[in-house]
């Protein structure tokens, strides 16, 4: 049996603790004899009586004075002479444990108490591996971890010294290396362990398919309408390796009862790896997700599957499929499991279990064990979770699995080829790698938004410029009842991902949102306040439009078409919010000036420089200014051009029979005419579209019509906002 000796300053014993027989001193530590050499503070604090009211951490209070070693299977930790330990009282009032480490759900201490801990940081041992092995926890190894105990004193009059007090945590110390660890604890006492590394979760979740059905211009429209099943679900099962800083906590609350728990440090994030299979089951694994989701979006999948399976396609082609769909869906849940852990409160622990310990049968038992190894899959990825002595008290995959996990599917051309198949055959399916989207699209879009280097990967800035063309002549299509098809939605979206983000770039992102109406300029400027930095970023924006929103990008309530000057404004309007008080919000003078706005449309971007005040007439300013002026008007004469198109032919096919439309020559010919006149309007876009402002600008001409979302995930902001109801705004 091991003996913890403390030494003061001139090697007289302070302290003799002969740990008990299943302490955790007595059980891992490899040696008879433990020696510390406490600092002068702990020295006189040692026969004073406890406090209450009073906090106070001797950090680097006591050195080890020779080399020790900890063991389990597989795991081993090292302590050596240049390595220090910790001890403190928390009992001020209010006050709790953790507080100082940001850590969730603090333990508060109660009025007349205080919880003495003792605390040290091991190595683990380099080559051994992390993972599902006692006391590993998932840790990295060769990385130092905390390992603390606390017990809960009377404090204040009669009260126990600290020496006394520190002499027992030191003799029941606790690890909570397996489950025998958990009933060894003394009742109220509490065990943390801090590291940073990786833990396993797993989970079911139903994916719901949020369907972006797009034209692509200048291609024929086929005359059968389009039927797809849009928002099917898909039954996805994961296992997903969740790496971070995280603390895994156990409490003993009661003789038998112990709330296991593990928690995110505040401020940071963490990464994840997820590995999804088709079907609810996180271990029957299957890969073809791809036939899943032709069979749940299709309206013939047996058809569409036929064609595919006449088509011919190779092998590779097929693993390509797959492998694309894969990654998009495993992206697609990283992004919602991203969100989920952002969100989590400051009190909030991302798992948490009572544990009746008397009542654990050997599957729970376990799934417990596996836990405190950093295998937390067999606690988490039962959505019924039926394991006997176990009650999850907070879950992050079930809160994530009611909160839902959408998957978008963006279909490039479905409109032109009516068939998925068709899409498949002749184009390709990739996904877009910040967001996760899916992207099934013709040969023509295919090559447009292609990544040569990454064939499984759709060009982000690329893919937003194809859909936001296609979405305006999807518009426009459907607005003019060309297609037959007159209630489908289509969507747009605008996805970012920063490394870092300072203030300003997170500033940038939130005034998207609040020119989105989704947030007020006072809730974007408390959410900025006090924050320089919000560590790695993501934030989506977007938009869908159904038949009415369709309609109200073009005509005003009267039914006549908006002029190019009403849409010049709008996309104005929008670029203003996007550059008021940036580094470069010299943008904003042609922008906000009307007369000047005016100048520059009578004398043609030649004469710019004879218009434009000094400095915006040369260099760089200029050449910014007639990007703006050139996207802007460009845009506004695409859909100024849509307009009057639309109304015509709704004049047009007043005058028709619809029966037999699609065999009407002249139906015909005026359908080829505007498809080709939207199709070179198109041809002309230049932009580059990296920012949101073709979705603002959007969304601003249909009168905010369009359902609108937008999600920002950052350790420091975490914000999911929807526009709640449908604004009744005229148009304009």
């Amino acid at each position: 049996m091991p003996t913890i000796k403390i030494l003061d300053n001139l090697s007289a014993d302070l302290l003799v603790v002969a740990p008990t027989a299943d302490s955790a001193f007595a059980k891992y530590l490899k040696g008879d004899l433990a020696i510390l050499l406490a600092a002068p503070e702990l020295v006189k604090a040692i026969p004073k009586p406890l406090t209450p009211g009073k906090n106070f951490v001797l950090n680097f209070g006591l050195n080890f004075t020779n080399a020790l070693e900890f063991g389990a299977a597989n795991t081993e930790w090292t302590i050596g002479t240049a390595f220090h330990a910790q001890a403190g009282v928390t009992a001020m009032a209010p006050s709790s444990l953790f507080d100082q480490e940001h850590f969730g759900e603090p333990i508060e201490v109660p009025d007349g108490m205080a919880y003495v801990w003792f605390s040290f940081q091991p190595a683990l041992k380099l080559g051994i591996a992390g993972g599902e092995s006692d006391l590993s926890f998932g840790f990295n190894a060769g990385t130092s971890i905390d390992v603390r105990s606390c017990r809960l004193f009377p404090a204040g009059p009669g009260a126990r010294t600290m020496g006394d007090t520190l002499s027992e945590v030191i003799r029941t110390f606790s690890i909570p290396g397996d489950v025998q660890d958990l009933a060894a604890m003394p009742e109220g006492a509490v065990s943390a362990v801090t590291g940073t590394g990786s833990f396993q979760i797993s989970g079911s979740f139903d994916l719901a398919t949020a369907i972006n059905p797009l034209a692509t211009p200048k291609l024929p429209l086929v005359g059968s309408p389009l039927s797809l099943n849009a928002g099917a679900s898909l039954d996805v099962g994961a296992r997903i390796r969740v790496s971070g800083e995280y603390q895994i906590r156990a409490q003993k609350v009661a003789a038998n009862t112990v709330r296991l728990g593990l928690y995110k440090r505040a401020g940071t994030q963490f990464t994840f790896d997820v590995n999804a299979s088709a079907g609810v089951s996180a271990t029957s694994f299957s890969k073809d997700f791809f036939s899943v989701l032709m069979k749940k979006i299709s309206s013939d999948p047996a058809a569409d599957a036929q064609q595919l399976s006449d088509a011919g396609l190779s092998d590779t082609q097929i693993a390509a499929i797959q492998d694309a769909v894969q990654a998009g869906i495993n992206r697609s849940l990283s992004v919602a499991l991203e969100f989920q852990f952002s969100a989590l409160r400051s009190d909030e622990a991302a798992f948490l279990y009572e544990i009746k310990l008397d009542q654990l049968n050997h599957d729970s038992a376990l799934a417990v064990h596996h836990a405190l190894d950093g295998d937390f899959s067999g606690l988490t990825g039962l959505q019924d979770l039926s394991l006997p002595g176990v009650t999850p008290v907070r879950n992050i995959t079930s809160e994530l699995r009611k909160r839902g996990v959408s998957l978008r599917v963006n279909l490039l051309g479905i409109v032109n080829t009516i068939s998925i198949s068709e899409l498949v055959r002749s184009g390709s399916v990739t996904f877009e790698p910040i967001s996760g989207a899916l992207v099934i699209a013709d040969k023509v879009s295919s090559e447009k938004i292609s990544v040569s280097s990454r064939p499984l990967e759709a060009d982000g800035q690329k893919l937003r410029k194809a859909v936001f063309e296609s979405l305006m002549v999807t518009a426009a299509y459907n607005a003019s009842r060309l297609t037959l098809s007159h209630e489908f939605t289509a969507s747009q979206s605008y996805f970012e991902f920063h490394q870092t983000t300072n203030n300003r770039t997170m500033a940038d992102n939130l005034d998207a949102v609040v020119a989105l109406g989704l947030l007020s300029p006072d809730e974007r400027r408390n959410a900025l306040q006090g924050i320089t930095q919000f560590g790695n970023s993501t934030v989506l924006l977007e938009t869908e439009f159904d038949p009415a929103a369709f309609r109200a990008l073009f005509v005003d309530g009267s039914g006549n078409p908006r002029p190019q000057a009403e849409y010049e404004r709008i996309g104005r309007e929008a670029m203003l919010s996007l550059v008021a008080g940036d580094p470069d919000d010299f943008r904003h003078i042609p922008l906000e000036d009307d007369q000047l706005w005016a100048r520059l449309r009578a004398s043609g971007q030649p004469g710019f420089p004879f218009v434009l005040p000094p400095p915006l007439n040369q260099g760089v300013q200029l050449g910014v200014i007639r990007s703006d002026y050139s996207l802007i008007v460009w845009w506004a004469g695409s859909m100024a051009l849509a307009a009057r198109s639309l109304v015509e032919m709704e004049s047009f096919l007043k005058t028709v029979s619809p029966a037999g439309l699609q065999e009407n020559n002249e139906f015909r010919k005026r359908r080829k005419a505007l498809i080709d006149a939207l199709g070179d309007a198109v041809a002309g876009n230049q932009s580059t579209f990296g920012d949101p402002w073709g979705l603002l600008a959007m969304d601003a001409a249909a009168g905010r019509q369009a359902n609108a979302r937008a999600v920002v995930v950052s350790p420091r902001l975490a914000r999911s906002l929807m526009r709640p109801l449908r604004a009744v705004a005229a148009n304009g």
